[in-house]
């Protein structure tokens, strides 16, 4: 799935803080995405779309190829311990259509 890039709002290294930095993150756009990435068995990529302070979809992007999306990529994601997190604006038009795609 392509992502489109947003504006870049912030970021963080995550060290076991993941919950704190998605809900601080979360409040500092009203839409948009967060990236988390982590170097576990390859690079994988999580994205967590939001709206209005909401969690909306979840996508990863794994090292070996694989992707997936929904609930267990949410879950996957919300367990990264160790990773680099960039909070992005997106507009809301742009969101829901990555959604409903």
């Amino acid at each position: 799935m392509k992502i489109p890039r947003g504006k870049l709002v912030k970021s963080y290294k995550v060290k076991g803080n993941l919950v704190r930095l998605l809900d601080e993150g979360i409040t500092l756009v009203n839409s948009g995405y967060i990236r988390i990435t982590e170097d576990k068995e390859g690079i994988n990529d999580y994205y967590l779309f939001f709206d209005r302070g909401n969690i909306i979809g979840a996508y990863a992007e794994f090292e070996h190829g694989e992707s997936i999306n929904g609930e267990e990529a949410r879950k996957i994601a919300m367990n990264v311990e160790n990773g680099i997190l960039i909070v992005y604006y997106l507009g809301s038009r742009i969101l829901n259509f990555l959604i409903e795609n």
